[in-house]
């Protein structure tokens, strides 16, 4: 368990480095808060994969480096997959109905049964959930341009 902590650490303080050094190309007082959330983010992971090492060292930890089984990564990888294809199609079809489709493909893709009266409820809470999100955007004020909702 500490080997994966350990690397996972490290893996996640990579990712706050990576930002840090995006938010470089930000004005100074714009670059404020994600450079301090980044800072505070490598210091933490800093921290944990100290502790996982030390902690790795003293129980000699035999355990393997990849948690996921062959399931959970073939999960990750479809949600990999569909996040992958909603951002490619948002600005080719729309926000909503790339929304509304990538919902709907992991609802129906993850649902544990697979019969007519799940899968219509599904697709009909998934519709009642885009109008929630839709109205919502409508009710704060955010408004795309009229080629983005469809």
């Amino acid at each position: 368990m500490n080997k994966r902590n350990f690397i996972s650490s490290l893996v996640v303080m990579a990712f706050f480095a990576f930002f840090f050094w995006q938010a470089q190309a930000l004005k100074q007082s714009a670059a404020y808060w994600p450079k301090l959330i980044c800072i505070v983010g490598i210091a933490l992971s800093l921290a944990n994969a100290l502790i996982a090492g030390i902690k790795w060292t003293k129980e000699k930890d035999r355990e393997g480096v990849f948690p996921l089984n062959k399931k959970q990564l073939l999960n990750s990888l479809i949600l990999l997959a569909v996040a992958a294809c909603w951002m490619f199609c948002i600005p080719r079809i729309g926000y909503l109905v790339s929304s509304f489709t990538a919902t709907c493909i992991l609802v129906l893709v993850f649902e544990p049964v697979k019969d007519r009266k799940h899968i219509v409820r599904d697709v009909i809470v998934t519709l009642i959930f885009s109008g929630l999100i839709y109205g919502l955007f409508a009710l704060l004020g955010v408004h795309f341009p009229k080629g983005l909702l469809i």
